[in-house]
């Protein structure tokens, strides 16, 4: 398990996952949408609108240039 959490860690590559995304507002008005995070890692009690597949390159436990693959959809977690 730590081996593969190194590997994880240290290995550059390209990876495509689903997140959710979150309002972004700028004098009240809805301005776009931004990534919040991995649909792994969402707590109970949490809510956001919509979600879509972003690909990214990682490397050191970082995500860098992140692209939206596709439309974005509205989010309804099971219950």
């Amino acid at each position: 398990m730590l081996l593969k959490r190194l590997l994880d860690f240290c290995l550059p590559r390209f990876v495509t996952e689903e997140v959710v995304f979150e309002e972004l507002f700028y004098l009240g008005e809805l301005e776009s949408w931004s990534p919040a995070c991995s649909l792994d890692e969402i707590k109970p009690g949490e809510r956001y609108e919509k979600i879509g597949m972003v690909r990214s390159f990682k490397f050191l436990g970082m995500s860098y240039g992140c692209q939206v693959v596709g439309e974005l959809r509205d989010y309804n977690p099971k219950a």
